[in-house]
């Protein structure tokens, strides 16, 4: 989460684009379980791939990734109408959140980014 956070700072961006970063990135966040079906760090590798996303040069480094196009591909496919994070932020109940499979840890890993 601290990653993508970091990634909206206009000056370590730019120190980003200067490194294999984003590449370092996406490694560490498949080795972490983003790609998995954990739906905060699912959600967090989609936000990384959409702030890299913002300019398509920069983006030609993750889509050489065997296995980029896969994971976020089979992410998509597998949504459903629940969204984590407006669950969380609308203050849903435990029964629904756990239905909806977000336990405590996540709830709370949720409740820190900022809206």
């Amino acid at each position: 989460m601290e990653l993508v956070t970091k990634l909206c700072d206009a000056d370590f961006a730019r120190r980003a684009k200067a490194t294999d970063f984003r590449s370092r990135a996406w490694d560490a966040l498949r080795a972490s379980g983003a790609g998995d079906g954990d739906k905060v760090l699912d959600a967090i590798l989609v936000l990384f791939a959409a702030l890299v996303a913002q300019s398509p040069h920069e983006m030609i480094e993750l889509t050489q990734k065997e296995d980029f196009t896969s994971v976020l591909w089979g992410m998509l496919t597998t949504l459903s109408k629940v969204d984590p994070f407006e669950l969380v932020r609308s203050g849903a109940n435990e029964v629904v959140l756990k239905n909806a499979g977000i336990g405590k840890a996540e709830k709370l890993n949720v409740s820190l980014i900022p809206y």
